[in-house]
């Protein structure tokens, strides 16, 4: 699995797509709760965080870096 071959010395970034997804989220969340990875989420950030607090993780993902693409 990824998180097997992610190293604990270095926290690569991955960028997730598709950040309205509620599956995306709470893997994303777990990912960040390990502390694994840098997630880093593209998407509208008024909709994406309107999606963490219907997901009740707002918490957990609020220091995730959100980028609105162009």
């Amino acid at each position: 699995s990824i998180r097997d071959r992610i190293s604990n010395k270095v926290k690569p970034k991955i960028v997730f797509v598709e950040g309205l997804h509620a599956r995306v989220l709470k893997a994303v969340a777990i990912l960040q709760d390990e502390g694994k990875v840098e997630p880093i989420i593209l998407g509208n950030p008024k909709d994406i965080k309107a999606k963490m607090e219907e997901l009740h993780l707002s918490n957990v993902l609020k220091d995730v870096e959100i980028i609105t693409p162009s």
